[in-house]
């Protein structure tokens, strides 16, 4: 918890203005058990999943930072062979950006077109939900999101030997969205790809969603 006072010497009062640090977010477990017929036999899931919200370092409400906890994992039965995939699913509900940034560019670029000067300031800055916001996950990957879609960060992938739990275990996994108005909601997914010489086969285990 963080705490701001301001001493108000007119009044001869103290006024606190008191900040609840971000509190961490759990989602239940998830697994599912494949079976073609007797031919192959897989299962897959996540578990541990946690996000911890993180207070923006610039201070802005709308740039959201996460660490991510989640334990993947998949198994697959008899003599077959196989990868494990894992990853988030992440929406913003509403991109917002600053709308002077979009005009003075079109109006800038315009003008150059023209072979005119353009004056600084003459933009009345606004909000605007058309723009795309920047997101990034994990080691400094760069990715970005238009209004209304969802991206997909991955995590990392595995091979699967037979008849061996394989588990991916992610700590503090980071997630960043800049620009994002509104809930932002996240959803861990493992995935397992199984090969044999008769069938190749995929299924898939959905987290339930973390919304922030």
């Amino acid at each position: 918890m963080y705490r701001k006072c301001v001493l108000i010497a007119a009044l001869t009062m103290v006024g606190c203005a008191v900040t609840t640090a971000p509190s961490a977010h759990a989602a239940t477990s998830n697994e599912k058990t494949y079976s073609l017929s007797g031919t192959m036999q897989f299962i897959v899931g996540q578990r541990d999943v946690g996000a911890r919200p993180l207070a923006a370092l610039n201070g802005l409400p709308t740039n959201r930072e996460v660490l991510l906890d989640t334990d993947f994992y998949g198994r697959i039965s008899g003599s077959d062979s196989g990868t494990l995939t894992s990853g988030y699913y992440v929406a913003c509900a509403v991109d917002l950006a600053p709308k002077a940034e979009l005009e003075t560019k079109l109006q800038a670029d315009a003008n150059l077109d023209l072979g005119l000067d353009i004056t600084p300031g003459s933009v009345t800055p606004s909000i605007d939900v058309n723009l795309i916001p920047d997101l990034s996950g994990g080691l400094g990957a760069e990715l970005s999101m238009s209004p209304g879609k969802i991206a997909d960060i991955a995590v990392s992938t595995k091979k699967l030997q037979p008849d061996t739990l394989g588990t991916i275990v992610s700590r503090d996994f980071h997630i960043q969205v800049s620009g994002c108005g509104g809930a932002l909601t996240i959803r861990a997914y493992a995935r397992v790809t199984a090969e044999s010489t008769a069938v190749d086969a995929s299924g898939a285990s959905y987290g339930d969603p973390i919304v922030l």
